[in-house]
């Protein structure tokens, strides 16, 4: 059987699992778009070339390394280098763009954790303190 998951804007701000199963306290998701798992995927090379920068509010990382919109990255390091912290900051600096009118300028985030314990609300909202208690 084909597994579906949950897809589309009810599921911002959620914490789910790799089938889509809801893991924060959030409540039920509130979408009913399904996509399947396997789907096919545009090949990376086929996308259309990144022409605007995302910002992520670490200056070195803006200057040295600039991600464009659309683009995937990957964050490697050591244990305990602050990778997911990186992360987090970014999806959080994103906020003042989404919060004006234009849709052409709202950047939806998504970021993946792969081998990592369950990633909870709390420790969300602890990151979120932290990241606005250091900028």
């Amino acid at each position: 059987q084909i597994i579906d998951i949950p897809v589309g804007p009810g599921l911002l701000g959620c914490v789910v699992d790799a089938l889509g199963d809801l893991i924060n306290t959030k409540g039920p998701i509130a979408t009913n778009q399904f996509s399947n798992l396997w789907a096919i995927i545009h090949p990376p090379l086929s996308t259309e070339q990144v022409n605007q920068p995302v910002m992520t509010g670490l200056k070195p990382i803006d200057v040295m390394v600039p991600i464009g919109c659309g683009q995937s990255e990957l964050i490697i390091g050591d244990h305990q280098t602050g990778r997911t912290v990186v992360a987090i900051d970014t999806i959080l600096n994103q906020k003042c763009w989404n919060n004006g009118k234009d849709d052409e300028k709202k950047l939806y985030c998504v970021y993946v954790a792969v081998g990592q314990k369950c990633f909870t609300e709390a420790q969300l909202k602890v990151c979120r303190a932290t990241v606005i208690y250091s900028t």
